[in-house]
């Protein structure tokens, strides 16, 4: 009876151990409220919740250089969450760690928000093509100015013909070249620039499925 309820005393002391140590592990978010499998793997591997912390860091300190257009740069964060290359890892380590570690080094370059480079950053959206009807989507260029005259770039894009709606994407870096910025990444090419307040796509190519075109004036929102 006494080695029976020994047994269960250190077992359950394992478990809190286990629990305890998760929780101290990962900073930026409740390890008890772990759900994904990206989430319980930070949360069981020191070495991943250092990175993590460490990211949490980064990213509170791109938000103070954003200064009057942090917004923006949230709304990129969640949207690396959600679809960058992190959300494709399902828990696996190395993926994790290299999802982290280049998040950390963009996070870092977040441009200031008196930087040349920071009249780029902002959500900027236009109507998207064919047939809309309310409660259609925007076409949106989300874009972060980052120091080395670069942008990064997350975009969605429509096209809606009665029942049929196609979609594009632009995710990555564009390089301003003479008030320009140049994108061109997984097939998809395109040129955009600053007009007053409005910023105009040019050129694009490549970016989505048929009638699908990041052509436009965006205005920022």
């Amino acid at each position: 009876m006494r080695r029976a309820l020994r047994a269960q005393l250190l077992a359950w002391a394992g478990v809190c151990g286990l629990t305890l140590a998760a929780s101290a592990w990962a900073a930026s978010f409740d390890c008890q409220r772990a759900k994904t499998p990206n989430e319980r793997a930070v949360c069981a591997d020191a070495a991943l919740s250092a990175l993590d912390e460490r990211m949490a860091s980064d990213y509170q300190s791109a938000l103070t250089r954003a200064g009057p257009r942090k917004s923006a740069v949230a709304a990129w964060q969640r949207d690396w969450l959600m679809a960058g290359d992190i959300s494709s890892c399902n828990g696996d380590q190395p993926c994790l760690q290299r999802a982290y570690t280049g998040r950390q080094a963009l996070l870092a370059r977040v441009a200031p928000a008196s930087a040349p480079e920071a009249v780029w950053t902002g959500r900027w959206r236009k109507p998207a093509n064919g047939a809309r009807t309310p409660g259609d989507s925007d076409d949106e260029l989300l874009l972060v100015g980052l120091s080395g005259g670069e942008i990064a770039v997350s975009g969605a894009a429509s096209w809606v013909g009665g029942d049929t709606a196609n979609s594009g994407e632009m995710r990555g870096i564009a390089r301003v070249v003479d008030g320009q910025a140049h994108f061109d990444g997984g097939g998809c090419t395109a040129m955009w620039r600053l007009r007053s307040a409005q910023l105009e796509v040019t050129q694009e190519s490549g970016c989505g499925g048929l009638n699908v075109s990041f052509q436009g004036v965006y205005r920022r929102r």
